[in-house]
């Protein structure tokens, strides 16, 4: 980055591609209906998150969701006790814990009936309260996220 314009004009380029995961109403620049965002970090992939996503991608095409349905793999979530962490776009849903078996579950439920799978959100340890945003748990109460 030589300056701020080479900054914007990036920016610009890629915020079609993230209009999902924003906050601001009206943005529907984003070619695919939902998006999947998969931890690829160290500990996620060592949980398995690679096969879970070629389950995904089995699953979506079995749906003929492929071209609907955006899979992104990304860096760590934070949470690497609960990985492998999926969030899905535009509800922002957090499941943890994913295996590839639950896959077919997350696609059938989730993306084609619009039924959260309950069994892969997370539960509070002390509270028992069930959550499904990453950014509503103790663990990100405090912090406040500047990139993604």
């Amino acid at each position: 980055m030589r300056d701020w314009n080479e900054l914007k004009e990036l920016r610009d380029t890629y915020r079609q591609t993230v209009t999902m995961r924003l906050d601001d109403e009206g943005l529907n620049e984003n070619q695919y209906e939902k998006e999947i965002l998969v931890c690829a970090g160290t500990g996620c992939i060592s949980s398995k998150s690679g096969e879970f996503v070629e389950a995904l991608k089995e699953e979506l095409a079995k749906h003929e969701l492929t071209e609907k349905i955006n899979i992104v793999k990304t860096g760590c979530f934070g949470l690497c006790a609960q990985g492998p962490i999926v969030i899905i776009y535009p509800e922002a849903v957090f499941y943890h814990q994913v295996q590839p078996k639950h896959a077919k579950k997350i696609v059938s439920d989730h993306l084609v009936k619009g039924k959260l799978v309950e069994k892969l959100l997370y539960h509070d340890n002390e509270t028992k309260e069930i959550i499904n945003k990453l950014m509503d748990t103790p663990f990100y109460h405090k912090q406040k996220r500047v990139a993604l």
